[in-house]
């Protein structure tokens, strides 16, 4: 099952909801699901971003700064190209995203908050 997992934030930055989020995908995919992560990744230089990202078994498509409309336009293009059997929506911005996106093409999703 290809999953897409939409995050307020992930590692290798601080926050709770991001390690739930990096939990969840690498418990996901050591069961055998096709994992990626679109989600900010901030408070780590880039070098610390892309060293974390290397060495991980699944894509994370990072989401770039900016206003909310940009963040849309790039979760719209992540689910467009990926066309994932399920979205998993994490922290409440996620969940509007998740709600406005996903039923204009018909990805099923789901909140965890």
């Amino acid at each position: 099952m290809k999953l897409l997992i939409l995050s307020t934030e992930f590692p290798p930055g601080p926050g709770g909801i991001g390690t739930h989020a990096y939990e969840l995908a690498s418990g996901l995919q050591s069961l055998g699901w096709q994992v990626a992560v679109i989600a900010p990744q901030d408070y780590v230089t880039e070098a610390e971003r892309v060293m974390f990202n290397d060495q991980l078994p699944f894509a994370v498509n990072t989401l770039a700064n900016g206003s909310v409309a940009r963040r849309l336009r790039q979760i719209w293009k992540t689910l467009r190209q990926t066309r994932p059997d399920l979205l998993i929506a994490t922290g409440s911005r996620s969940l509007w995203a998740a709600m406005l996106l996903c039923p204009l093409l018909g990805i099923p999703w789901l909140a965890i908050g």
